[in-house]
């Protein structure tokens, strides 16, 4: 990973899948769990079947929480790269919404 950074690539991880992100939205999570299982629980919280569909307008509001609970996830130890739960999105979520040009669309 350190070979990424210093040509400026950065590598955002979801394990076991990128349902993990929005799921933090919602919920903490550090049991391994299975990518089958987080849509599962996407779905309970989201009171209809969860389908690979744009979420951003029902979770941008509890972004700030999701953030803070991915930071926790990678303080504990949750390694990015192999760890289940691991992701990084956050980080390229916190780079993003500081760029010239990012707009919060309704």
């Amino acid at each position: 990973m350190l070979h990424y950074r210093k040509n400026g690539v950065f590598i955002a991880y979801s394990n076991d899948a990128f349902e993990l992100w929005p799921l933090l939205h919602y919920q903490e999570l550090w049991a391994n769990t299975h990518r089958n299982q987080l849509c599962k629980m996407l779905s309970r919280h989201r009171g209809k079947k969860y389908e690979k569909e744009d979420l951003y307008k029902e979770i941008k509001a509890f972004r700030h929480i999701a953030i803070q609970r991915a930071k926790r996830l990678l303080k504990a130890g949750h390694c990015p790269e192999s760890g289940n739960p691991s992701t990084t999105i956050h980080l390229l979520v916190a780079k993003l919404i500081v760029e010239p040009g990012f707009r919060e669309e309704d």
